[in-house]
């Protein structure tokens, strides 16, 4: 993880001055002002969103509860992680076969190109018969694409019944791998499903989303306690806790104060909000549903995805991180 703040030097953004509020207006007519500490926290933050990678990392956002928020948060931080990284490196995959991001990515206006986890999967089997792999451009044909530019593989339509194996998943998650640098994982709440053990084996950092909810904070202290028990206690200190208000559900009778403490004392080694907490606020636009634009976001809560955009590049290792080998399923016959 990233600890140094000498890597985050700001000074040429510094130099260009405001471009934000009424002190970017004044600097149009050529008065010249410093920026705010508002603007200048946004610009560390695009510059921590902005690290270079040196190989492929896998981010599965999570949740034991469905109905969190989960699916539209991927979508959002991926926008979010592609608008600002520029090159065209970020990509969302469904590994729940009955999954919602085709919901939350925009229909496809291009015929020749249709997402679909299934077909993708079968297309990287039969090259792999001839020893061969898929190309850039026959990888990217198959997934949908925003205007942020972030990439989608989606599940597969009307095959809820479906559900990828191991061996479908590690196949799917390396040839993404050939184009990808960052990879969103969009993981079924029900961890009895194949890829469940195996999506955690190859995480690099998790994103866990719950709202303020009395089943949605439960499911993320299983969740936790989960991993706690498990070989894969090293990415608790790397995951990033979404509070999703914009999807509280009914039973919103906790305490929220209590709820976030707590969450948070398992997550941070320093017992630190800022470490690992970012807080979604009520947005129409993300709970409306469907599909997701950051423009038409409110502006804090545009805000908030870019500082968790920011923590979890923090929170991604520099050096390659090989979790020992687990078959699925060999951590629940433990608890």
């Amino acid at each position: 993880m990233i600890t140094d703040d000498s890597a985050w030097s700001t000074a040429n953004a510094e130099k260009e001055g405001p471009k934000q509020g009424w002190r970017g207006g004044l600097a149009k007519i050529g008065i010249k002002l410093s920026k705010s500490a508002k603007e200048q926290e946004f610009d560390r933050d695009v510059l921590r969103i902005m690290r270079k990678l040196a190989y492929p990392q896998n981010v599965p956002v999570i949740s034991l509860k469905g109905g969190v928020g989960k699916s539209t948060s991927t979508i959002t931080l991926g926008s979010t992680l592609a608008k600002y990284r520029h090159v065209s490196d970020t990509v969302a995959f469904d590994s729940a076969t009955d999954g919602s991001l085709r919901r939350r990515m925009p229909v496809e206006q291009n015929r020749s190109v249709t997402s679909d986890a299934r077909l993708f999967l079968s297309s990287v089997q039969e090259r792999a018969k001839h020893k061969q792999s898929l190309s850039g451009s026959e990888v990217k044909v198959q997934l949908y694409s925003n205007s942020a530019g972030l990439q989608a593989l989606v599940a597969a339509q009307h095959l809820k019944d479906y559900k990828l194996d191991e061996d479908e998943f590690h196949q799917i998650l390396e040839t993404l791998h050939h184009e990808y640098m960052v990879n969103l994982i969009d993981t079924s709440p029900e961890r009895r499903v194949p890829t469940f053990w195996p999506t955690i084996q190859t995480a690099h950092a998790l994103v866990l989303v719950t709202t303020p909810n009395a089943l949605s904070v439960d499911a993320a202290k299983r969740f936790i306690d989960l991993i706690r028990n498990s070989k894969y206690q090293n990415l608790l200190a790397r995951t990033v806790l979404l509070w999703n208000n914009a999807a509280p559900g009914k039973e919103v009778v906790i305490n929220v104060e209590a709820s976030q403490s707590y969450l948070v004392q398992q997550l941070s080694t320093r017992n630190d909000p800022s470490t690992c907490l970012v807080e979604i606020p009520t947005d129409e636009h993300l709970a409306a549903g469907g599909e997701i634009n950051l423009k038409l976001l409110r502006k804090d809560t545009r805000r908030q995805f870019e500082r968790a955009a920011a923590l979890l590049m923090d929170k991604l290792p520099d050096l390659a991180v090989a979790n020992h080998e687990l078959r699925a399923g060999d951590d629940d016959k433990e608890l």
